[in-house]
């Protein structure tokens, strides 16, 4: 019903983006007043557990040295893998206007109906969140690398929504994988301070995320090229994962 509800909501809120961008730019910010709804939401439905006070153990008090390696490996696949997250968050207006899409009713309606794969991908998590790291990154980076040459090459509409869509689904699977992949990486002790490494190389990953998209965009000379090329990236990461998958399983069969 969460998944259900989210996108219901996500459906609503980008149709009314789009609306309100046709009346002027600055338009659009409004919708970010809901936060005011979910604030006093949180006032009646959301409490906070009691707190059991633990005494420290021993074993508290010994000193764990920072696993730092970890938490640059983690920073720097996060930040790669927002990276192409968030090449069609923030670009796909802009191929549908290459596409000769400029109506801004129906930019924020067609994206929309692709953000119904974010549930739907964040639901299917659970049944593959028994396999391994690498399996579940190849299958993240193969729905998005497919998606966003799809996106690239759809000479209809219709067909850039349905590829959209389904990257959309992958990008509904990729927080899970990412959050499940970084607190199995970090010691217990640490994963408070895992968790923040996590976040600074998602959020740095957004900001490289839209420079790189116009870099490419240079070189290619077309956003939508930019699209392709940026998914065949995500095929390549998932290809090696694959590989690297295939390389652990003959490993454990030998050992």
């Amino acid at each position: 019903w969460q998944s259900i509800a989210g996108a219901v909501s996500g459906f609503i809120l980008l149709s009314v983006s789009g609306y309100l961008s046709s009346l002027g730019w600055n338009y659009p910010f409004l919708v970010y007043s809901i936060a005011f709804i979910v604030t006093i939401s949180t006032y009646f439905f959301i409490f906070e557990p009691k707190r059991i006070i633990q005494k420290p153990s021993v074993s508290n008090k010994l000193v764990v040295k920072v696993p730092k390696k970890i938490m640059i490996r983690i920073t720097l696949m996060t930040m790669v893998a927002a990276i192409l997250y968030n090449v069609y968050i923030i670009h796909f207006s802009m191929a549908l206007n290459v596409m000769g899409i400029f109506d801004q009713q129906k930019i924020g309606f067609y994206s929309a109906l692709a953000t119904f794969g974010v549930p739907i991908g964040a639901y299917l998590f659970k049944y593959f969140s028994s396999k391994s790291p690498q399996f579940k990154f190849s299958l993240l980076f193969t729905l998005i690398g497919i998606g966003l040459i799809g996106i690239g090459f759809s000479p209809k509409i219709e067909l850039t929504i349905l590829f959209a869509w389904v990257q959309q689904l992958g990008v509904g699977m990729a927080i899970p994988i990412l959050i499940a992949w970084a607190l199995n990486e970090v010691p217990l002790e640490f994963r408070g301070r895992g968790m923040g490494f996590w976040t600074c190389g998602f959020f740095l990953g957004q900001f490289i995320s839209p420079l790189a998209v116009s870099a490419m965009r240079n070189i290619t000379g077309n956003m939508l090229y930019a699209f392709v090329s940026f998914g065949i990236m995500c095929l390549l990461v998932a290809i090696f994962n694959g590989l690297l998958t295939k390389k652990v399983a003959q490993h454990e069969e030998q050992g």
